[in-house]
């Protein structure tokens, strides 16, 4: 209880922090952007439970600000490669949706938490019956830097879930798996 406290106390603190540092940020009304993540390694139910291995993916978003604490917008991942222990199969996966994105001015930097929710479809190399579709839930939390030039240096980290998903053979599901990434957006 005591630590929800605090996390809550935190949370406000850093909320009337950036109230008066919207005022000073000229925002247009869309950000378009692109980043490498590592996604690290973690549990997986493919089927039967499975340790996947390390591996890239790519991430690009297009966000439109409803207003200035708040955007609307949708991402795509695609993770070209993944693999998984004590197995000789490589996936890949793909995954489209929306997401709602908080925006927290601190400066002239803003961290940018978003929640996202969509379809993710994972496919086994070649082999049809391990091609499964499932419902993606994600956390991303961005740090938009400012250059000098219209792009901004844009580090994050966040997770992705699988909780819903499979096929006719069986379920494909995972906890949180957490990644680290670096991008840039305009």
């Amino acid at each position: 209880m005591k630590t929800k406290l605090l996390i809550t106390i935190l949370f406000l603190g850093v909320f009337a922090f950036s109230a008066n540092a919207q005022d000073t940020e000229n925002e247009k009304g869309y950000e378009i952007g692109a980043s490498l993540k590592y996604w690290m390694p973690g549990d997986m139910y493919f089927i039967d439970d499975v340790k996947k291995e390390g591996g890239i993916f790519l991430n690009a978003y297009a966000d439109y600000n409803i207003v200035p604490k708040f955007a609307v917008g949708a991402y795509f991942n695609f993770g070209p490669s993944f693999s998984v222990e004590e197995s000789d199969e490589t996936g890949q996966f793909s995954e489209i949706g929306m997401q709602l994105k908080i925006r927290i001015f601190a400066g002239n930097i803003k961290i940018c938490p978003a929640l996202q929710i969509g379809y993710r479809g994972i496919k086994i190399e070649d082999i049809k019956a391990l091609k499964t579709d499932g419902f993606a839930v994600n956390m991303n939390t961005d740090i938009v830097i400012p250059t000098k030039s219209k792009i901004l240096l844009v580090p994050s980290i966040g997770f992705l879930a699988q909780p819903v998903g499979g096929n006719d053979i069986g379920d494909v599901t995972f906890a949180p798996i957490p990644y680290i990434g670096f991008g840039i957006s305009f």
